[in-house]
């Protein structure tokens, strides 16, 4: 086990994915356009991959003694059409 002061880097990059959450209402309602379903979300991490059906990103993970990953943790996959922006953090 390495300890939290790894002077490492991981060589994925940390990022804010901006995506559009889908929704539903299991009310009764009268008047569907009244309201804005969608909202824009963001979710921080590393992005492990990003293709055109998806991007997946991490935001937990353990580190073997040499310094490289172990185990991911916090893995989100989300489908290429809700993602609507990735900004790479610094």
């Amino acid at each position: 086990m390495t300890s939290m002061t790894s002077s490492k880097k991981i060589k994925y990059k940390k990022v804010i994915v901006y995506w559009v959450d889908i929704s539903s209402n299991p009310e009764w309602v009268q008047d569907i356009d009244s309201e804005d379903y969608c909202k824009t979300c963001q979710s921080i991490g590393w992005l492990k991959t990003k293709n055109n059906k998806s991007v997946k990103i991490f935001s937990s993970f353990n580190l073997k003694d040499d310094g490289s990953i172990n185990d991911y943790g916090d893995i989100v996959v989300f489908p290429r059409s809700v993602v609507k922006k990735i900004e790479v953090l610094k």
